[in-house]
This record gives structure tokens, C-alpha cells and sequence, in this order.
């Protein structure tokens, strides 16, 4: 059940949830509530003509444990306007999804709703067979080198940055190995 902030009255992607159960609740801080997730909704072309709002709202939005920014990309060259969102958003602990129509914000509402109640341990799950895959795609790489690899570097990231030398010291990996590593990372992708 999504609880919508009166303020909300009006909103076109309201239209598209005809298949899901909300009602108005003019008592919630968020523009959309679930069950531990708040939700502010942002049009950007309302962003350009007030860009103090949605500080204002993010800054007085503390009370659910994750906190979602919706937005709607409803502007041209929408992406120049972004970055001092995504400062606010780390700031504010808010997690960005951007839509570029309201049925797509419809469908993101939807499916919080639908999933608010499962456990996040399948995303995590799912991240790490992700990253062993990847791993796994360089040859002369086996499974237990991949375990070594994520003992070894914080994430895919650094595992990525990683210099030949760094790749060197993990358990099972020799010059060989690390060189091929490398050579991957650095390609230029046309």
C-alpha cells in the first residue's frame, strides 16, 4: 500500500497507478511512503524554476531507514543539471532514480511497492556472482584465484585500477596472470 502526500493531488503519474492501492495521507514528511522507504518526487523543470525545494524537503526527510529521489527528466539537456543533485543526494543519504515520463515513474513506485518486503541479501548475492563471472571471462583465471582477487582489492573498482605489481601479490596470480589482467583493463574500447 503507498501512502501519497496530499501535496501530490494532481500529479499525472498518480493516472498510472490505476492497478496498484494508494491512498492520500497528508501527515507523511515523503511524497510517497512504503513501509521503511520515503520517496521525494522531482520534476526538473519544477527544479529549474525553484532549485531551493527539494534541498529544503531532503534536508527536513529523516524518518525512513532508505530514501529514495525520484526524478523526471521532463527538460532538454536534463544530465547539466544533475550534479548538484547527486551532491545533495550523498549529502542527504538519498539513493537517484531518474525516469523520463510518468509512466515510467508510475512503474518505479510500483515496483518499491512490490518489493519493499524482500530481503536485499538476493541483491547482494546476485552482485557477487556478477563479479566472479567477470573475473572468471579472463583467461587463465580460476575459481580460486577469483576468491583470492576479492580477498585481495575492496571492490571490482580497485581490482580494475589495480597495477601489474599490485595483481602480482595476490595468492596464485604470477607475472603471467597479472600481465593479461592488465592488458584487459587497459584496452580502448572504440
Amino acid at each position: 500500500m503507498i501512502k501519497v502526500n496530499a501535496n501530490q493531488k494532481g500529479n499525472a503519474l498518480l493516472n498510472y497507478l490505476s492497478k496498484s492501492q494508494w491512498y492520500f495521507d497528508s501527515s507523511i514528511n515523503f511524497d510517497y511512503e512504503f513501509t521503511s522507504i520515503g520517496l521525494l518526487f522531482l520534476s526538473l523543470k519544477f527544479h529549474m524554476c525553484k532549485p531551493d525545494y527539494i534541498l529544503r524537503r531532503m534536508a527536513k526527510s529523516v524518518t525512513k531507514s532508505h530514501k529514495i529521489l525520484l526524478l523526471l527528466a521532463d527538460v532538454k539537456n536534463y544530465e547539466l543539471i544533475l550534479e548538484q543533485l547527486f551532491i545533495n543526494s550523498y549529502k542527504y543519504n538519498f539513493t537517484i532514480l531518474i525516469s523520463v515520463n510518468n509512466e515510467e515513474c508510475s512503474e518505479y513506485l510500483k515496483l518499491i511497492d512490490l518489493n519493499q518486503y524482500k530481503n536485499t541479501e538476493i541483491l547482494k548475492n546476485k552482485k557477487e556472482n556478477l563479479i566472479d563471472n567477470f573475473i572468471g571471462l579472463f583467461p587463465k583465471i580460476n575459481m580460486n584465484d577469483i576468491v583470492n582477487i576479492k580477498r585481495a582489492f575492496l571492490n571490482l573498482r580497485s581490482v580494475i585500477n589495480s597495477s601489474e605489481k599490485e595483481l602480482c601479490n595476490v595468492n596464485g596470480i604470477n607475472k603471467s596472470k597479472a600481465a593479461n589482467l592488465v592488458k584487459y583493463f587497459d584496452m580502448k574500447f572504440k
